[in-house]
């Protein structure tokens, strides 16, 4: 037995290609970056245990928790901690499209007598070793506390496009000063979020 389609011209099959721009626009789609992809503000590899202007990458272990970034313990003091990761905008990326960073962060331990501040910049790399002015926005918030909080800040995309490659830097700093509370800053999700097609 045969199965006949009528009339056959009324079936259709599609040959051609849709062309990225006839797509629609995603606003603000998800790019996670691995913790783990983070360097030091120098680009040398983070360590298990933070050190003196660096993060360290800890981890709960198998069965317990994820993997967070935790800078020095500020006792009595204040410590500063650095990192930094590369980022190539992907080809769905929407030219002058929106671009934010998102971090979660917290501070452990305890709240610093003074304060536990976020900062952040950004740079559009030309492939040749040199960066443009930083294009980081204000931070939505910089004062950190001991509850984990998203913190965002809008990079200015006019001039960006697909496989532009920023460089991002993040910074806490633990104040302390007065105290002994051993506050350290921690960031547990780093995420750039973007205008694609696709």
């Amino acid at each position: 037995m045969s199965i006949r389609c009528w009339p056959p011209s009324s079936v259709y099959i599609p040959t051609g290609v849709i062309d990225r721009s006839d797509l629609s626009s995603d606003l603000l789609s998800v790019y996670g970056i691995p913790l783990h992809g983070l360097k030091n503000n120098d680009g040398t590899t983070l360590a298990a245990a933070a050190a003196a202007g660096l993060f360290g990458i800890i981890s709960a272990g198998m069965g317990t928790g994820t993997a967070v970034l935790a800078g020095e313990a500020a006792s009595g003091n204040s410590k500063t901690s650095t990192a930094m990761f590369l980022f190539t905008l992907p080809v769905e990326y929407v030219a002058a499209g929106a671009v934010t960073l998102s971090l979660d962060v917290k501070e452990s331990v305890g709240a610093a007598t003074v304060a536990t501040t976020f900062s952040c910049e950004a740079y559009k790399s030309d492939g040749r070793g040199a960066v443009g002015a930083n294009i980081a926005g204000a931070p939505s918030a910089t004062d950190v506390t001991i509850n984990w909080a998203t913190i965002t800040s809008v990079i200015t995309s006019a001039g960006l496009s697909a496989g532009d490659i920023l460089t991002v830097f993040i910074r806490l700093v633990c104040n302390d000063a007065g105290g002994a509370v051993g506050t350290i800053a921690q960031v547990g999700r780093v995420r750039l979020l973007l205008t694609v097609k696709g």
